[in-house]
């Protein structure tokens, strides 16, 4: 879906199928998240903030419901930067398929989830978040220290097949922007 909007940037997000919240490869779905588009560290925050300038803000980011789930990818840019944007993009992505994670992303990746849930022990609202989504998607609450057991055991081999799982299947496109009748880089994107 493209929408021609008068507005200073494009706003682009892109998103996969993904994974329930009853999935036991959630876990390595969030590891996966981390690295391609979680944090300042991720793949994709390096490479098309600080590497390329062509975005101020760019992330990912999962949703999971009982049933079904989503990973969108957001990022806004000049509109004469789009086309780079998206082709660093396919770049990224396209890496991140083939090679799967290192050994380093997945520990700081595995070290920044350990730390963010026990960071949110600390809040009662993200405690009651945590507890309010187990028993609504699940109809169960994972206790703190098998949160933390199922974290610490993904392995880059279960990363490698949840983003096969995930990125290897079809992606939906969407744009947000000065885009006229249309762009060209916008369409090759969609069809890759």
């Amino acid at each position: 879906m493209v929408i021609d909007h008068p507005i200073e940037q494009v706003h682009v997000a892109v998103g996969w199928p993904a994974l329930s919240q009853g999935d036991d490869d959630r876990y390595a779905m969030w590891v996966a998240n981390h690295v391609l588009g979680g944090g300042m560290s991720s793949r994709l925050f390096q490479k098309i903030r600080e590497e390329r300038g062509l975005a101020y803000t760019v992330f990912t980011t999962p949703s999971s419901y009982s049933d079904a789930g989503s990973l969108i990818m957001y990022a806004g840019t000049a509109v004469n930067r789009l086309g780079e944007l998206l082709d660093v993009t396919d770049e990224v992505l396209s890496g991140f398929i083939a090679d799967g994670i290192t050994d380093e992303e997945h520990a700081v990746a595995l070290g920044y989830l350990e730390g963010s849930m026990l960071l949110g022990l600390e809040d009662s609202g993200a405690r009651m978040s945590r507890l309010g989504t187990g028993i609504a998607t699940r109809n169960d609450i994972t206790p703190v220290d098998e949160h933390i057991r199922r974290i610490r055991a993904v392995t880059t081999d279960d990363v490698a097949a949840v983003i096969t799982r995930i990125f290897g299947g079809p992606r939906a496109v969407s744009a947000v922007g000065p885009l006229g009748s249309g762009n060209p880089a916008l369409d090759r994107f969609v069809q890759r």
